[in-house]
């Protein structure tokens, strides 16, 4: 470790893993840095040192973050005000002044506010680090879907290679936690990345989540009655779980249905969270993600809830009813087990929910060798896919390798358990006829 990092690092009392020292030596040598890291793996920690770290060798300068959610900024700079020695503000917390001041280490903005508001009063700072955090939304949400006919959700999101060239001498780091090769191919070059920037990378394959794909009724009773007896039987012990839908309809369906069919006494252990849920509620929720011993044990939710949420003891995710593509799969799924631990996903659907996905995802789940394997391909290259295939098979691997496992002792994990023990309908769930996805 160079001598300035380990002396900031050793002040402060962290450990930095070899990833985390390799993106900031990056930055420090002014090089572009592309990092493709887990969840909860500490990908923001280096560009928060980096003003600490510059100051010990003589030089200053602004790191201007670019964060997809006003929640996500909140959070990051609670967390970097928390180092002694660096400050951060984001706009629109009310500190405008102080922050175009030059005074403010570390800047967070929306692309809407660095490429709009503030794209003037930016280019008078000393702006040396640009960052953007979750950089597979210049993708997703800044490009038009000519799949789907839908033009782009936010499309600053597609401009923000102008950071490039607003900043033509600062470095560019670009963080996500999961990125196919084709979207890391479009960033590279949508953002200009220079020719000989540093690429930082681990699987975004999690080895401890067993995934289990069932076909489950159009109706939500039938489809859901397990999760009622499930948690009329077991009550505060119900393991703790995020059930994904597609859409807020399914979201309040699912809630409904289940707090319908409850004692009053126990609708406390469910909660919903979407984009027009009220804010005290939404607190409650993120509260609750936070205790491990939180009298909520389910949440419905749309993925509004996930980007820099910090999931505790939470080893059970649902998806009712798979995401648009399998960058997006894998992103819920990853949810679980961010502390090693054997956890689960079920990934549930009925005859319409594949209509509209990409074929990525259509493959998963219509497919009768392992879904790990068929999952990694679109994120990992052949060398990497043949390690994969070398640990996978086994019965904690996906539905598929239990089937054909020969170990004679397969364990489940609770809500696998509790699903596949009150099933109410028999579905083959292997065997997706070709009518099966064109339901709308």
């Amino acid at each position: 470790m160079a001598a300035p990092i380990e002396k900031v690092a050793n002040s402060l009392n962290i450990q930095l893993k070899p990833q985390q020292l390799e993106i900031l030596q990056s930055l420090l040598d002014g090089k572009d840095c592309m990092a493709v890291l887990p969840t909860g793996f500490g990908k923001s920690l280096p560009y928060q040192l980096l003003p600490l770290v510059q100051r010990e060798i003589g030089e200053t300068g602004i790191v201007l973050v670019c964060c997809p959610l006003l929640s996500l900024m909140k959070d990051q700079v609670e967390r970097v005000n928390a180092i002694k020695g660096v400050t951060a503000a984001y706009k629109g917390q009310g500190l405008d002044t102080e922050i175009l001041s030059g005074k403010t280490d570390i800047i967070f903005g929306s692309p809407e506010s660095l490429l709009g508001d503030w794209r003037t009063e930016l280019q008078q700072l000393n702006v040396t680090t640009i960052v953007i955090d979750e950089f597979h939304l210049i993708s997703t949400w800044g490009q038009d879907d000519e799949h789907l006919h839908k033009k782009a959700f936010r499309k600053w999101f597609g401009a923000l290679g102008e950071l490039r060239s607003i900043f033509p001498n600062a470095s560019l780091l670009a963080l996500s936690a999961t990125c196919t090769l084709k979207v890391q191919k479009r960033v590279l070059k949508q953002v200009s990345f220079k020719p000989d920037f540093t690429f930082v990378y681990m699987s975004p394959d999690k080895r401890n989540i067993k995934y289990v794909v069932k076909k489950v009724a159009n109706d939500i009773e039938m489809a859901m009655t397990w999760l009622v007896d499930g948690l009329v039987n077991m009550g505060s012990l119900f393991p703790r779980t995020l059930i994904y839908c597609k859409s807020i309809s399914d979201v309040a369906k699912i809630y409904d249905y289940v707090t319908d069919e409850l004692p009053e006494d126990l609708c406390s252990h469910i909660a919903m969270y979407h984009s027009e849920t009220e804010e005290a509620i939404k607190e409650t929720v993120l509260l609750s993600i936070r205790e491990k011993d939180s009298p909520i044990r389910v949440i419905v939710s749309t993925n509004a809830l996930g980007m820099g949420v910090d999931f505790k003891d939470l080893h059970s995710i649902i998806l009712f009813g798979p995401p648009h593509s399998i960058l997006e799969v894998v992103q819920e799924i990853g949810r679980a087990g961010r502390d090693g631990e054997k956890s689960v996903s079920l990934l549930l659907y009925n005859s319409h929910h594949l209509a509209r996905c990409d074929p990525e995802v259509k493959k998963l789940f219509k497919s009768k060798d392992c879904r790990r394997i068929q999952m990694m391909e679109s994120f990992l290259k052949e060398s990497e896919l043949d390690k994969v295939k070398s640990y996978a098979g086994n019965c904690s691997c996906c539905d598929i390798c239990q089937k054909n496992c020969l170990c004679g002792d397969c364990s489940q994990l609770s809500l696998e358990k509790l699903f596949l023990g009150n099933q109410v309908t028999p579905p083959d769930e292997n065997e997706l006829s070709e009518d099966s996805d064109s339901g709308e």
